[in-house]
């Protein structure tokens, strides 16, 4: 009997898209599971399995630039398949636009469609940056269709007897870094879609969750210190010089130490903002100044009890 829960549900449920030609490839990223090939022990395992549930399907990694294995009815191996070739094997809409905004300077769009399932939990199945909204309808179709396929009886024990609820589209508004580089040198307040972006780019700098929650716990935007800290991170993501080097899986020995070294400025990086938050030290200021006060009346009262007594 196969065992379906071995398999990661991501990798099931687009591999399903792709047999009931909803999608024409998929795309099983090393990354998402710390590894750097098609040929480390999680992506060896998950394609095994795909390949008992799927044997019509072809598993693609002998190509140009490698961004992970390509699930598809037809093989890409021996190509050159730069990023925005890589968008149109996947079906993405906009693909188009890849070369036509810079995201760092305009306002953009990230449109997902995701499957809600009847437990609330959520998988995503395409993410795609937009130049605009001009498209969410060619995302609503294809959701129809990854509806109607995902629902199938025959994928249900696949899917481990989970219901699926609906194939929902997301949009989401990009803040560019320039506009929050703009508010951050001008004292101007952040909004909630600016305070979004800011955690969106330190999880794009590979930081922990653990990293993420403490920023958003810890950080005080109306702190100089923090405030300077920010602006750096910031305009390091705009110029970040390690994008020559992109995808870093394909030097899987230097994408380990640099795993090391991000862990050590990700504990720098906590250490920093924990030692300079000013609410912290104005509450301790705030305390010494009551005590003082407090021990000021003391001294009064006795002093006023003693004259008295005379």
């Amino acid at each position: 009997m196969i065992d379906y829960h071995s398999v990661d549900l991501n990798s099931i449920l687009n591999a399903i898209l792709v047999q009931e030609n909803v999608r024409n490839a998929s795309l099983i990223q090393p990354a998402d599971y710390n590894e750097a090939t098609g040929h480390d022990t999680n992506m060896k395992s998950i394609q095994k399995k795909l390949k008992t549930y799927f044997p019509d399907l072809i598993f693609s990694d002998q190509y140009q630039t490698y961004q992970g294995v390509i699930v598809s009815k037809q093989s890409y191996n021996g190509q050159e398949i730069s990023l925005q070739r890589m968008g149109e094997i996947l079906g993405y809409p906009c693909v188009q636009d890849f070369n036509n905004y810079n995201n760092k300077e305009e306002v953009s769009y990230l449109i997902e469609i995701n499957v809600v399932f009847e437990d609330g939990t959520v998988e995503q199945l395409i993410a795609n940056g937009c130049k605009n909204i001009d498209k969410k309808s060619a995302f609503d179709a294809i959701a129809k269709k990854m509806e109607h396929a995902l629902k199938k009886p025959q994928y249900k024990q696949m899917l481990e007897g989970r219901e699926i609820k609906q194939v929902d589209v997301f949009v989401e508004k990009t803040i560019p870094t320039k506009v929050l580089v703009e508010k951050l040198s001008t004292n101007q307040p952040l909004d909630r879609e600016d305070k979004d972006k800011v955690i969106n780019i330190i999880y794009n700098f590979g930081f922990s969750m653990e990293m993420q929650f403490f920023f958003r716990a810890n950080f005080e935007y109306d702190n100089p210190v923090h405030k300077g800290f920010l602006l750096g991170l910031i305009l390091l993501e705009r110029n970040y010089i390690l994008s020559p080097f992109i995808p870093l899986q394909n030097y899987p020995e230097q994408d380990k130490k640099l795993q090391g070294i991000l862990e050590k400025w990700e504990e720098e990086i906590m250490q920093l903002l924990k030692r300079t938050k000013m609410k912290k030290r104005s509450a301790a200021r705030s305390k010494a100044t009551k005590s003082k006060a407090s021990n000021s009346k003391t001294t009064n009262s006795k002093t006023l009890k003693k004259y008295n007594s005379i």
